[in-house]
C-alpha cells in the first residue's frame, strides 16, 4: 500500500472549508487504496482515525506557540 502524509496548519477533520476539502480528498485516496495520515493542529493530543484517515494532532498544549488559539 502506498502512503501519503499531509501536514497542515489548519484544523482537521472539521473547522473550515480547507478541512472539509482535505477530509474529502483523504476519503477518496483511502478508497483508491492509499494509507492517509494527516498531521494538523486538531484537538489537543488527538490520535484518531476518521473514515480510514489517521489523524495526529500536533497540538500538545493550549495555547501552542506554533498554533495559537
Amino acid at each position: 500500500m502506498k502512503k501519503i502524509v499531509v501536514i497542515t496548519t489548519g484544523w482537521f477533520p472539521e473547522g473550515d472549508a480547507g478541512a472539509v476539502r482535505l477530509f474529502m480528498m483523504g476519503k477518496a485516496l483511502v478508497r483508491a487504496g492509499y494509507g492517509v495520515t494527516v498531521l494538523s493542529r486538531g484537538n489537543l493530543n488527538e490520535n484518531k482515525d476518521y473514515d480510514g484517515i489517521r489523524h495526529i494532532s500536533l497540538r500538545k498544549s493550549s495555547p501552542s506557540p506554533l498554533f495559537p488559539s
